[in-house]
């Protein structure tokens, strides 16, 4: 389900919208976390590994375009 935020104030944006992360997003988030991955602040991603565990993901979208994304996964302590 993807909710869509906007402001009080008019404003000729488009509104927020956020929710999970659908197969068109995967270039986006991959975009965004090797971003953060040359900075040192993430491990680096593969396109096909977001892509096989996108349904892992959360995304917030402006225009359709991917401007923020995340994902917790449970690790084992084994």
């Amino acid at each position: 389900m993807m909710t869509a935020f906007t402001s009080a104030h008019a404003s000729p944006q488009p509104p927020l919208e956020v929710g999970r992360a659908t197969a068109a997003d995967a270039r986006g988030i991959t975009l965004l976390v090797n971003a953060y991955a040359r900075r040192g602040d993430l491990l680096p991603r593969s396109a096909e590994a977001i892509a096989a565990g996108i349904d892992d993901w959360v995304v917030a979208r402006i225009g359709g375009q991917v401007i923020a994304c995340g994902s917790l996964l449970h690790y084992s302590p084994t």
